[in-house]
């Protein structure tokens, strides 16, 4: 079985350098967050669950933790949750927002 780390470290080097993707009011967990990416000058709204999600992949996590997690704030089965989770994670991913890095 092969493991997939998700982050949003990509965009963490570019912020160092260039200051273009600032998340706007986190205003909580409950409320979600609005994101935006300076690089494609796009934002993003995100819903509570994406907010849990964008602040776990503040460190790499793999999606077992990411789903645990869902299930533990939410309650949710946990195949609806991993499912849930995946189909995030690939939006963010083909938005560019973050990677899956399989190297770990």
């Amino acid at each position: 079985m092969q493991f997939l780390y998700f982050s949003n470290m990509k965009h963490e080097k570019e912020n160092r350098n260039n200051m273009q993707n600032t998340m706007l009011p986190n205003y909580s967990l409950r409320d979600g967050f609005v994101l935006f990416d300076g690089n494609n000058h796009r934002y993003y709204n995100a819903d509570a669950l994406a907010a849990l999600v964008w602040n776990l992949i503040q460190q790499p996590r793999t999606l077992g933790e990411i789903r645990d997690a869902i299930v533990e704030h939410f309650g949710l089965d946990a195949e609806v949750a991993e499912n849930d989770a995946l189909h995030l994670l690939r939006q963010l991913e083909d938005e560019g927002l973050i990677e899956a890095d399989s190297s770990r």
